[in-house]
C-alpha cells in the first residue's frame, strides 16, 4: 500500500525520535553504571559520636542503682557499687540485641534468646557466650566521670578484666 507524503514524514520524524529516546537511554544507563564504579572505589566510613562521655561527677549516681541515662543514646550502664563504679556495654555478647535492665530480679535480661547477665555483667543464663563488656572509666581534673567509648574490656576466664579502668574504686561517702 502506498504512503502519502504526509504519512511517510510521519514515520521518519518517529524514527528518528525512537533513535534519540534509545540513544539518550544508553548514555543514561552508561552514566549510572559509571557512578556505581567510582562509588565502589571509595570505602563507606561510618560516622561515629565523641569517643568519650563525660557522664556527671561521682555523686549523681545512687550507690546499687543501673543508670540508664546513657543507654539510648551511647549504649551505656552506669553501675555504682559500694565499693565503686563501672561502665557495661548495653549489648548482649550473643547476638548483639540490647538487653533491658530488670530491678525485681535484680539482672539484665536479653529479650532476643533470653540471656541472662548478673549486675557486674556476668553471663548467667541463655545463649550468651560471654559476660557484657564494660567500657574504661576514670575521673577528670574536675571530678567528673569519663567513659572512654572507643575501648572495650572483656572478662577473662579466671575472673579478672582485659584492661585497666574497668572499675572505678570510689571512696565511702563520695568520691
Amino acid at each position: 500500500m502506498p504512503q502519502t507524503e504526509e504519512q511517510a514524514r510521519k514515520g521518519l520524524s518517529r524514527r528518528r525520535a525512537l533513535k534519540r529516546l534509545s540513544a539518550w537511554g544508553i548514555l543514561v544507563f552508561l552514566a549510572a553504571q559509571a557512578v556505581i564504579w567510582i562509588r565502589a572505589l571509595f570505602p563507606r566510613t561510618r560516622l561515629e559520636g565523641p569517643r568519650f562521655l563525660r557522664a556527671g561527677k561521682i555523686p549523681d549516681f545512687q550507690v546499687g542503682a543501673v543508670d540508664q541515662r546513657f543507654l539510648s543514646s551511647h549504649r551505656v550502664w552506669i553501675v555504682r557499687t559500694r565499693e565503686g563504679i563501672y561502665a557495661l556495654y548495653a549489648r548482649c555478647t550473643h547476638l548483639g540485641c540490647t538487653p533491658a535492665w530488670v530491678k525485681t530480679v535484680k539482672k539484665f535480661k536479653c529479650p532476643c534468646h533470653g540471656s541472662g547477665f548478673a549486675l557486674d555483667g556476668t553471663n548467667l543464663e541463655g545463649p550468651a557466650p560471654t559476660p557484657l563488656e564494660r567500657f574504661p572509666v576514670s575521673l577528670d581534673r574536675e571530678g567528673r566521670l569519663v567513659v572512654d567509648l572507643g575501648r572495650r574490656i572483656h572478662k577473662r576466664r579466671d575472673g579478672t578484666w582485659s584492661g585497666p579502668g574497668a572499675f572505678l574504686p570510689v571512696r565511702p561517702g563520695g568520691e
